[in-house]
Formats: structure tokens, C-alpha cells, sequence
């Protein structure tokens, strides 16, 4: 109820009591009357206030004996006779008043704690959404400035150093200091900041309000301005932690590349210096000197596309490698990368399935045929001798899809999680860096592609490249060689 109608409501709680004990005195024993005027103090005492429970309490007194005693219309008791009536209508109106006090102030409380821990959640997602340190300081202060009715401010190190001069200094960290101006009608609040033990700055507002000095408020700014140091703390932690797993990632990257080189590139260079001594000895015949230099040239081009392939994982890497994409055939594509392959496909049997009317693609056809190559190698350096390896390309909901599968070994789930993994290898046995199908997702992806992996255990392996098609692919006609756009 609103405090200016007090006066009001009190006297119609006493006329309504009155009205009632006049209405209901020819059925109720006097002595059972007083009850009535009791109610009106307990009720007044609860929803207004002590005082206008007292000032009922000595109404009723005179009205009870005034009217509800005989003779009625006449005071006819001694003034002594009015006082246990009147105690124990003051000691009720005392006792319900300061119970009705302390309830009122507990629900206050409970309003009051539920409204700070609304607030402290609400910063505390906007905390979780903030990108950087800067981002932290500006939603905690516009916090801070919304809930105090006050411009919040973070000085830097020179400015709270004045600061702290004018207001005396602040030794004790992370703790609010409350100071009032001389007319005292401001409020000056001044934090000092310090995250892992450093000082980062110091947090200072004027509010024109009086309730910022009371000890539930400066509780209420301090978790705020202890939230925000909190993920500081914690964004200064993951960068730490960041930067170090960078650094483990190099140096194991490092050491990989390092391992890769020095086992992989020393098979080939071997066999090049073999046959390079045995080519210089004399008495060798024509046959043999020619098996020789083919067994050097193969070997150069498998150390070739190795280098290719660790040049093509630091450029992609690195995101300076510029995709020229242009409109390719891809059965030209496929025939190009067939023949880079082609020396490496000893024993193994090819099928290959590329229709004639597949759309053109606008790609890259420097790495779309890298892929290709790293697929067909892949394909061969993991099947038996004889068996076959497949390639077939065709069109499923507007998108190019080209496989190549083959009849190895296959790979387990486990495998299969890690084979895109750059320097994985599933047998280490076998030559290679493990860049391959690295490099032919990242690839893929460039291209707003994908590459999927299908493998069993024993059953072979099955690489499925999948790229767009765009809406306006022109198409080559037959006849006269001109380029139509569908």
C-alpha cells in the first residue's frame, strides 16, 4: 500500500470495526466484542504501520465502553479499567507490527538477491559472448553504468595514479573504496584492478544515488567487477594455452617432417645412388644400363611428387596460395593425371569410366590433378599386383562426383578417423610422407568440395571427390566448337 493513503486506510479499518461490533453486539457477548477491535489492530498493525495500530488501539478502547457497554452512549468505567485492554492491544499491535517489520524486510532481501543474481547471470552471458579482453571491460562496464544509474570508467595506470591522489591510496586489491563528495550528494566509487597479481587498471563512477554506499550494493559491484577479472584471468589462461599447443604442434610437426625426410627421401636417393655407381662401371650391357636408368627415373619422379607434395601442404597451409579456378574438362583432368601415374602402375589393372557429356567444372587444374595423382598413387601403393583399380566419374544432385576405389588392404574405423591427418600413414612400411589425402581434402574444400572415405578391413578402399557444379556451366557442342551457357 502507498504510504500518503495511510490515514485513510486507518480510519476506515477503524470505522469498519466499528460498524461491525455495533451490527453484531445483540448476538455476541460483550467480553467476545472486544475481539472485534482486536482484528482492527492486528490488521492495521501488519499492512500500515506500529503507530496507526497504537492510535486504534486507544480508539477502540473509549468506543468499546462508549458504545458496546451498558449503559451505552456513556463512559461509565474508571480509567484504571481501560489499561489491560489497552496493554494487551498495545502489546499485540507491537509484536504484529515488528513481525509484519521483519517480514516486509526479508522479502525486500530476497527481492533484492534475486534481482543481483538475474543481473550477475545476465553479465555473465554477455562475459561468455565476449571475443577479447577489450570486449570484457566495455560489457562490464556498460553493465556496471545500467545497474548503478552511473558512467562507469577503467583509467589506465597514470590516470589512477591521480586518481588515488585525490582520494588517498588504495592499498588493498580488488576492493571497493566508497568516498562522498562535501555536499553529499555524490557517491564516488573507486576499484582498483588486478589480474595475476598485476595491476590493470582502476575502475571509478559517480552516482548521484545514496543507496551505492550501502554495504549490499558495494557487495553487488564488487562480484561484478570480480566476474569480470575472472575471465580475464580465464582468456589469459586459453591464450596461454593456445600458444602453447602451437608451439607442441610445430615442434611435433617439426620432427615429423624431419623423421619423413630423412627415412622417406633415403630409400629413392639410394637407389638413384646404386644405380648411378653401377652405370659407371664399364663392361655393362645395353639392357642392363637401360634397367638402370629407368629404375633412376622412376625414382626421381617418386622423390619429384614427395617434394610436390610437401610444397603443396606448406603453400595451402600458409593461405597465400591463390586458386585460379577455369572451366575444365574433367576427362582431360583424369587422361593428365593418368599419365604422371602411369610408371607407377606396374601390375595393377585399370579401369577407368569417365562419360563424354559430364558438364565442365570450374576449377584449379593444377590441384585438381594433384588430388587425381595423390588418389591413383595411394590407390596403387596399397593394392596387391594384379588387382584393379577403378576410376569412374558421374553426376548425383548437381554435383560432379568422381571415386577411385581399389582392392588393398582397406582400413579400420580407427584408420579411417585418422587417415586425412597430415604425415598418417596407415603401413609405414610403405614410402610417402603421408600428405596425400591430406592435401586432397584441403584441396576439395577449397574448392567447396568434399572428399569422403569408404573402407573396410580387408575389402579395399573407396575415395569419393565431390565437387559443384555451377548453374551456368558452359558446355562445348560437337559441331562447331562453340561455347553455350545452360
Amino acid at each position: 500500500m502507498l504510504k500518503k493513503y495511510n490515514h485513510l486506510i486507518t480510519l476506515l479499518i477503524m470505522l469498519s470495526a466499528l460498524l461491525l461490533s455495533v451490527a453484531v453486539q445483540p448476538f455476541i457477548d460483550p467480553s467476545s466484542l472486544v475481539m472485534v477491535y482486536m482484528i482492527a489492530v492486528v490488521i492495521t498493525a501488519f499492512f500500515v504501520s506500529l503507530g496507526a495500530a497504537i492510535f486504534i488501539s486507544l480508539c477502540s478502547v473509549f468506543v468499546f465502553d462508549y458504545l458496546n457497554l451498558p449503559p451505552y452512549m456513556e463512559f461509565t468505567r474508571k480509567p484504571a479499567e481501560y489499561v489491560f485492554t489497552l496493554v494487551g492491544m498495545l502489546v499485540t499491535a507491537a509484536t504484529i507490527s515488528t513481525l509484519a517489520t521483519r517480514l516486509r524486510q526479508k522479502l525486500h532481501e530476497s527481492k533484492q538477491r534475486e534481482l543481483r543474481s538475474s543481473s550477475l547471470y545476465q553479465l555473465a552471458a554477455s562475459l561468455a559472448d565476449s571475443l577479447d579482453n577489450h570486449q570484457v571491460v566495455q560489457v562490464t562496464l556498460e553493465h556496471i553504468t545500467t545497474i548503478f544509474q552511473a558512467k562507469a570508467e577503467l583509467l589506465s595506470s597514470a590516470q589512477a595514479l591521480q586518481t588515488q591522489a585525490q582520494y588517498g591510496i588504495l592499498t588493498e586489491k580488488n576492493a571497493a573504496k566508497v568516498f562522498r563528495s562535501q555536499q553529499g550528494e555524490e557517491s564516488h566509487v573507486l576499484i582498483p584492478i588486478y589480474v595475476d597479481h598485476q595491476f590493470y587498471g582502476l575502475l571509478t563512477f559517480a552516482s548521484q544515488s545514496q543507496h551505492i554506499a550501502s554495504k549490499e550494493q558495494v557487495e553487488h559491484l564488487q562480484t561484478i567487477v570480480y566476474q569480470m577479472i575472472l575471465t580475464i584471468e580465464r582468456n589469459n589462461l586459453q591464450e596461454k594455452i593456445h600458444i602453447s599447443s602451437l608451439k607442441i604442434e610445430q615442434e611435433t610437426l617439426r620432427n615429423t617432417i624431419l623423421n619423413a625426410i630423412s627415412h622417406d627421401l633415403r630409400t629413392p636417393l639410394a637407389t638413384i645412388i646404386g644405380a648411378s655407381s653401377s652405370l659407371l662401371q664399364q663392361g655393362m650391357s645395353a639392357e642392363a644400363r637401360m634397367c638402370l636408368s629407368q629404375a633412376i627415373y622412376e625414382e626421381s619422379l617418386h622423390m619429384q611428387n614427395m617434394v610436390e607434395n610437401l610444397l603443396e601442404m606448406a603453400r595451402l597451409q600458409s593461405g597465400e596460395y591463390l586458386i585460379k579456378k577455369e572451366w575444365q574438362a574433367l576427362e582431360e583432368l583424369v587422361a593428365n593425371a593418368l599419365v604422371t601415374v602411369k610408371r607407377r602402375l606396374k601390375t595393377q589393372h585399370l579401369r577407368v569410366s569417365v562419360p563424354d557429356d559430364l558438364p565442365l567444372i570450374q576449377c584449379d587444374r593444377t590441384l585438381i590433378e594433384r588430388v587425381l595423382v595423390n588418389l591413383l598413387d595411394n590407390a596403387s601403393k596399397y593394392s596387391p599386383d594384379y588387382s584393379e583399380i577403378s576410376i569412374h566419374a558421374f553426376l548425383q544432385s548437381q554435383r560432379l562426383m568422381v571415386t577411385v576405389s581399389d582392392q588393398g588392404c582397406g582400413m579400420s574405423d580407427d584408420e579411417l578417423k585418422k587417415i586425412c591427418q597430415p604425415f598418417y600413414r596407415v603401413n609405414y612400411q610403405k614410402t610417402g610422407f603421408g600428405l596425400g589425402l591430406s592435401i586432397c581434402k584441403t584441396i576439395a574444400q577449397a574448392h567447396q568440395g568434399s572428399l569422403e572415405i569408404q573402407s573396410k578391413p580387408q575389402q579395399g578402399t573407396t575415395v569419393i571427390l565431390s565437387l559443384p557444379i555451377s548453374h551456368h556451366t558452359p558446355v562445348i557442342e560437337t559441331d562447331d566448337e562453340s561455347i553455350l551457357y545452360r
